[in-house]
């Protein structure tokens, strides 16, 4: 993405540049975060069985010393979003704790503060667990100074759960992320994470913060998530998004409403990826079969077309247009720009294309006349990267 800008990519390595790594969400609505302008900050909820990151694997929970989370022990509830807090900031979170075969109705537990990072280049874990294909393989933690100890008096009394103010953790003023392990009765099982992180400029906008976050996991709980990036000083993010139009011609704007208004109320621009059409509008109302197509492949990495026939193209433009009128708002609302497909290479696109540069420009020229014609500050972008840039415009020998 050519924008003067850095992106964070989803799963990027954040140990080069000021970029980061998000990766899957627990149900419970908090996301890891790795690499945020240089500073190792990571969040990562207490996860369900069956909830995958790369920090939650067996050889990460090796290096701390403790069990995966469970149910037994989890945060309810936080003084920040996303456990984001500020230097100057209390940290206080409430848990919720399950009363284990013999403990006694109330005792003396404790939480255990540990500085992790992922700085070192090539400390990772084997195997494919964790594997994202733009990070390679997940990244082993590494535990950074002396471990903090902080003390709980909990009550069970009669009951088999119990609620715990944890106020006021002696978290380090330090940037950075820190693993919380409860210590009971000889028992050490992680509990989640807590980062300080800078605290932004309150007048920051996207043209005057060059970080672009990455957008994909936004769509559930997109208020609190929104809020995230508010508070790590991100301003924009990309988000991969289609045609959203039924067979009898009515738009459905329910998912993306819900999307812009958590942006704009976080104060943040979406920089706008429009991907593969809806199906019913697909030449075999469903994706095409190209090169190398097999009924395994899904249809990615350039096996298959997931564009509508050009018949529809003027139909498709109407509808950009009518997106851009929606979430530009006269220059107030969140839309910050449109991107014609997520790496559309020559040969074969990662999500959904298989065509030519002719049918790219055409397209390109649609999306371009739409946008403008709704107000020409509208971003326009294309292809993903200068290679492919010079191959999609430029590969006929003109200028």
């Amino acid at each position: 993405m050519k924008v003067g800008m850095i992106q964070i990519d989803s799963g990027g390595h954040a140990w080069r540049q000021a970029s980061a790594a998000l990766w899957k969400v627990g149900k419970s609505g908090t996301v890891a975060v790795l690499g945020v302008l240089g500073v190792c900050a990571a969040v990562v909820s207490i996860a369900e069985a069956g909830d995958e990151t790369p920090l939650l694997l067996k050889e990460n929970m090796e290096q701390l010393r403790c069990e995966l989370p469970s149910l037994d022990c989890r945060v309810t509830d936080s003084g920040a979003p996303g456990n984001l807090f500020y230097r100057d900031e209390p940290v206080n979170l409430k848990l919720s704790l399950k009363k284990l075969p013999g403990e006694p109705a109330e005792g003396r537990m404790e939480i255990e503060i540990q500085e992790i990072g992922t700085r070192t280049p090539g400390r990772t874990i084997g195997g494919m667990e964790g594997f994202t294909d733009t990070a390679g393989h997940a990244p082993l933690i590494e535990l950074i100074g002396k471990p903090v100890v902080h003390r709980l008096d909990v009550r069970f009394g009669d009951r088999e759960d119990a609620a715990v103010d944890a106020a006021n953790l002696p978290l380090p003023q330090r940037h950075g992320t820190y693993a919380l392990i409860l210590c009971r009765n000889g028992k050490r099982q992680f509990i989640t994470t807590v980062c300080r992180v800078p605290r932004p400029r309150e007048d920051a906008t996207i043209e005057s913060t060059p970080i672009f976050g990455e957008g994909q996991f936004i769509d559930e709980h997109a208020d609190l998530r929104a809020r995230q990036y508010q508070r790590m000083g991100i301003r924009g993010w990309r988000s991969e998004l289609s045609w959203s139009e039924r067979p009898d011609g009515q738009y459905e704007w329910e998912r993306h409403d819900r999307l812009f208004s958590a942006a704009k109320s976080a104060g943040c621009r979406i920089m706008v990826t429009l991907g593969g059409h809806p199906w019913h509008f697909l030449p075999f109302n469903a994706p095409t079969p190209a090169a190398r197509w097999t009924p395994q492949t899904g249809g990615y990495w350039g096996t298959a077309d997931w564009l509508c026939h050009p018949d529809y193209y003027e139909r498709y433009g109407k509808w950009v247009r009518a997106f851009c009128e929606r979430y530009w708002e006269n220059g107030k609302g969140a839309l910050w720009g449109l991107e014609n497909f997520n790496e559309p290479w020559e040969g074969g696109g990662i999500s959904g294309w298989a065509r030519d540069c002719v049918q790219y420009r055409a397209l390109q020229k649609l999306i371009g006349e739409a946008a403008r014609s709704v107000s020409p500050d509208i971003r326009l972008l294309a292809a993903s990267s200068i290679m492919n840039t010079e191959d999609k415009f430029y590969s006929d020998g003109s200028r």
